[in-house]
């Protein structure tokens, strides 16, 4: 019982640090996107493939997701020392 409450209480730490860390990447993303990529890739932009602005919340959720498919994976395992 202990064990599964210790592995929710990590994955929603986990899920805690990613989101506080995509709310500050996803704020720089917002403030860089519309003067980084019409510079780096006019062309994409130009045809559409790639938007030229982002909403705020749009840049948070990209950021989000992008920590939650890259992140480190979370060590989970209790040792027998520390039951």
């Amino acid at each position: 019982m202990m064990t599964t409450i210790l592995s929710i209480l990590t994955i929603l730490l986990g899920a805690a640090a990613v989101a506080i860390l995509a709310t500050f990447t996803g704020t720089i993303l917002w403030i860089a996107w519309p003067h980084a990529l019409p510079v780096v890739l006019p062309k994409l932009v130009a045809s559409g493939w790639i938007p030229s602005h982002l909403s705020w919340w749009t840049a948070v959720c990209l950021c989000y997701v992008w920590g939650l498919l890259f992140s480190p994976k979370i060590n989970t395992t209790i040792s027998k020392e520390n039951k």
